[in-house]
């Protein structure tokens, strides 16, 4: 109609130009290659034609909405010639940054001696859990640690915690996950695990930790405190039983496993 002169285009083109732009530059960098093609197509429909029209016409062309069309489909026209032999090179980069980021947060949320998670990650698993999944905790205490490395000497150290990380991740085999908590103690946490069983999983962890001996420094045992079973909404209240359980343990001469009901059994569940 406008070419009929029956209306002024550039009274009647919406403002939508900026939008377009947007789409078919996103389009052209994050869509598979074989579309690429059919943005340009798109593209090419919608801005030839305008420039086409607004160069025959320069009544309309030399108005403020004229130059505005002008310089934004001439520029883009231009810049997408410019970006499309890059686009390939320009979604790897992309993809690379994406990979980068996703890494860096993955490595975060991780401990980088043991490759567990730390308190971080623990944090970002817990909110993975279903809404109503209810979790135990157990608190795993290398015994007289300190004296592991006044003895053996800090790197000494270090091996033994990670053969402790290794030696949990082949202990429990349902729903659960491990963390360094920070020194020599570690966490486990257990997901929908039944009451019965706490005791007999406690004890399986304890015996796994404790009765063979380690490379470098040969026996090493871990005390271990026991919380109940809750909404895992109440983690840290859960960690505290824990630690209750620990610090009973280990005043008990070590190397043994404590529930937190045992001690306290007016709170169990």
């Amino acid at each position: 109609m406008a070419w009929n002169s029956e209306w002024r285009f550039v009274d009647e083109y919406p403002p939508v130009t900026g939008l377009m732009m947007a789409i078919i530059m996103l389009g052209i960098i994050m869509l598979p290659k074989q579309y690429r093609r059919y943005i340009v197509l798109m593209w090419a429909s919608i801005a030839l034609p305008i420039i086409t029209y607004l160069l025959n016409h320069p009544d309309e062309l030399q108005t403020p909405r004229g130059y505005e069309l002008i310089g934004t489909f001439g520029p883009a026209s231009l810049l997408l010639y410019v970006v499309f032999p890059f686009q390939k090179s320009i979604r790897k980069h992309i993809n690379k940054v994406t990979g980068d980021l996703r890494r860096y947060e993955l490595e975060a949320g991780r401990d980088y001696l043991t490759d567990i998670y730390n308190r971080r990650g623990l944090d970002l698993w817990l909110g993975q859990l279903n809404h109503d999944d209810r979790v135990a905790v157990l608190l795993i205490d290398v015994d007289h640690f300190k004296q592991i490395n006044d003895r053996h000497g800090h790197s000494i150290g270090d091996r033994v915690l990670v053969e402790v990380a290794s030696r949990l991740r082949t202990i429990y085999f349902e729903k659960h996950t491990i963390a360094r908590w920070g020194g020599e103690e570690f966490a486990v946490l257990l997901v929908n695990p039944k009451t019965n069983t706490l005791p007999y999983i406690g004890s399986m962890f304890q015996q796994a930790l404790s009765s063979l001996p380690y490379k470098s420094v040969g026996k090493v045992t871990v005390s271990i405190g026991i919380s109940n079973i809750n909404h895992h909404d109440d983690f840290l209240d859960l960690v505290n039983q824990a630690d209750l359980a620990l610090y009973a343990a280990k005043n008990n001469g070590r190397n043994q496993a404590v529930m937190f009901n045992s001690i306290h059994p007016q709170l169990a569940d």
